[in-house]
């Protein structure tokens, strides 16, 4: 029963915004790495969410899996923004529901 109850208090584990950081990172990082193309067009096309919303989709799903805190949330649109749009935040277009909000 240890082995169970330590798999369950790292899923509702503490905010921890390194760990949230580094996580956040590796998966914008992915949607760079494998979708270069789609990630030009939404530039070209001041519509990047638009472009890759499958993709940042569910990498934002599987972060949020793993830290659900506001906080942490607000860590990964942070990096999205820089990772994605060089910080340029009329680059990344508007789509509410994956809660990115650039004004």
């Amino acid at each position: 029963m240890g082995f169970f109850r330590k798999i369950l208090d790292a899923m509702h584990a503490d905010y921890d915004p390194v760990g949230a950081k580094r996580l956040a990172y590796l998966l914008i990082a992915e949607i760079r790495l494998y979708e270069p193309h789609k990630l030009r067009r939404g530039k070209d096309s001041n519509d990047i969410l638009g472009e890759l919303n499958i993709e940042i989709s569910s990498a934002r799903n599987r972060f949020l899996e793993v830290h659900p805190q506001d906080e942490a949330a607000k860590i990964f649109d942070e990096l999205l923004l820089e990772m994605l749009a060089d910080g340029d935040p009329t680059k990344m277009g508007k789509i509410p529901q994956i809660g990115l909000s650039v004004s």
